[in-house]
């Protein structure tokens, strides 16, 4: 007996709703028995705010349109039950229900009848295997798309007409709410847009001001932690002066959900004093001041990717980058920077309770005495690493009996590979099954190949990583490491990781780890070859890889980083 599902959508209103489903389940279980069918066992229902119910022989979105599948997790649901053969049929009401979008519905009614699961449009007697329809099921999914195009040039008129008379289309900005499609102050985020401008112009950046932010539990519009866009947002929009500003794009593909920009000239501009919050003086200093900071950023007066450690520092607890910051200053001594964990310094302890600190000098001279120790190591040790990389990477088979049984292996598995697509298009297997054999098969392909293509460019991988190693010792021999830059770190580091251990209470020490470029190893792994160094080539093993800083008088105790 043929198993069967039907696809519906329902109101988003909870009396109706419950209504709507009660009446749609009861009515596809009586049209399933009088076919002579059974509800398959899956089913669900998918709400809006992404919570789902289980039920049997029903596929349901919440009031989702079906411009496109993206969306809609029960239709996406029903489409992976319908792959896997739980059920035989889907009914549904009409084609526009089912989708509304030309491409996607064609793609997935190709997909389904290859599967030979059918799909029965009730409203137009309608079959996806019956290839007679297939014009008509075309025809029908192009008008829906067009008429949903019709509904959203008229979605998009109106949205234009509220906008010209001053209304609100969109979401809620912080520092107001929206009442009955208009704009009104919210005085208690008023409040902190207004902090926010103070802070700015008091000297804060964006980062300490969401650090003062999130130290103070203020909320923002959606109740999460206060990030630097947000705050930036709220620095450069002109809306806090009482200018509204709507019609600034516009959708250009209602089933992609794509949106286009619109010219300045056609932007709706229309001043609204209920809505001031910042007057205009404050507001252009403030647009004056980020202006400069950003200069004096590009300028390099500021941390900026051309600093020499940028993007080469991170957090051995939480993986982050490391920022560079002024320490506390003591009166009459400039005291020098130094480096924190980045995550910490913005959210505090609830993302990452390692600050890492350590200071630019400490880590300038540690890494100075790291380079000078490879260079001379580069002089007489690192040609022997070499020959053990190449030892262990390239030992390889590489004779005229193994490349003969290789690519006999290869052709016995291709054979079997064609022989299940045979069985399967002639239906003597089920394609599930031709599936699960062919993976297994090309997993075993793809190995014996892999093997293959390695024995072929052996010669070539060697003389790669000979150019790799040379270019790496150049670069230590020549390097002046009393004028480092931070390209040139980057060709020697992949990243320095700094650690921090908690012993007691009063001794915690730190650790500056190197990861290397040494033929673009992990370091884990270039420790194993310079234990493979010494007990292959007799050689002491060089510590390369940590440098113990010492006791720190931090006092987060419980800290590992």
């Amino acid at each position: 007996m043929k198993k069967c599902v039907a696809y519906c959508r329902v109101s988003t209103d909870s009396s109706d709703q419950l209504n709507s489903l009660r009446n749609q389940t009861g009515y596809y279980l009586e049209k399933f028995q009088q076919e002579g069918f059974v509800p398959a066992k899956s089913g669900m229902l998918y709400r809006k705010d992404g919570a789902t119910d289980i039920l049997e022989g029903i596929f349901a979105d919440e009031g989702i349109s079906g411009t496109s599948t993206k969306n809609r997790e029960a239709f996406k649901a029903m489409i992976e039950a319908a792959y896997k053969k739980e059920f035989d049929i889907i009914y549904v009401k009409n084609i526009s229900r089912f989708g509304r979008s030309v491409e996607d519905i064609a793609k997935v009614l190709k997909d389904l009848k290859v599967a030979g699961v059918e799909v029965r449009f009730e409203d137009n007697n309608l079959s996806n295997l019956n290839g007679a329809h297939e014009v008509m099921i075309n025809v029908l999914t192009s008008l829906a798309q067009d008429e949903s195009r019709t509904k959203s040039d008229a979605v998009k008129f109106g949205i234009r007409r509220l906008q010209e008379n001053g209304g609100w289309s969109t979401g809620e900005p912080f520092g107001y709410k929206i009442v009955k499609k208009y704009l009104q102050k919210y005085e208690s985020e008023a409040e902190v847009v207004k902090l926010i401008y103070q802070l700015f112009l008091e000297g804060n950046g964006t980062g300490k001001i969401c650090r003062y932010l999130n130290s103070k539990h203020i909320p923002t519009k959606k109740g999460v932690q206060w990030s630097q866009n947000q705050v930036v947002t709220i620095l450069k929009n002109p809306l806090y002066t009482g200018k509204q500003i709507t019609h600034k794009k516009e959708t250009n593909d209602v089933n992609r959900k794509t949106f286009q920009n619109i010219d300045k000239e056609e932007w709706i501009i229309r001043p609204k004093e209920e809505l001031r919050i910042i007057n205009n003086e404050t507001f252009l200093t403030v647009q004056a001041e980020r202006e400069k900071r950003a200069s004096m950023l590009k300028d390099g007066h500021r941390n900026s990717n051309t600093h020499l450690f940028s993007n080469i520092l991170y957090c051995g607890k939480c993986g982050g980058n490391l920022k560079r910051k002024k320490r506390h200053t003591l009166p009459g001594r400039d005291i020098g920077y130094e480096f924190t964990c980045a995550i910490n310094d913005m959210y505090g302890k609830s993302r990452c309770d390692c600050r890492n600190a350590v200071t630019e000098q400490v880590i300038m001279e540690k890494v100075q005495e790291r380079i000078q120790l490879l260079r001379e190591y580069a002089i007489d040790g690192m040609e022997d690493l070499l020959k053990i990389y190449m030892m262990v990477h390239f030992d390889y088979d590489t004779s005229p009996e193994r490349i003969n049984e290789l690519e006999k292996q290869i052709s016995k598995l291709n054979n079997r590979i064609d022989k299940n697509e045979e069985l399967s298009f002639d239906k003597e297997i089920p394609k599930d099954e031709c599936k699960r054999r062919n993976k297994k098969y090309r997993d075993e392909l793809n190995i014996i190949q892999n093997e293959l293509d390695k024995i072929n460019n052996l010669e070539n991988m060697k003389q790669q990583a000979r150019l790799q190693f040379n270019e790496f010792k150049n670069e230590l021999l020549n390097i002046d490491i009393n004028n480092l830059t931070n390209k040139q770190l980057k060709l020697i580091f992949n990243r320095i990781i700094i650690r921090t251990f908690v012993w007691s209470k009063k001794k915690i020490s730190k650790s500056i780890e190197y990861d290397f470029k040494f033929l673009n190893l992990p370091s884990s792994e270039l420790d194993k070859l310079m234990e493979g160094l010494q007990s292959q080539l007799g050689k002491i093993r060089v510590p390369i890889f940590v440098d113990s800083i010492g006791d720190d008088d931090d006092d987060e105790i419980g800290i590992y980083g």
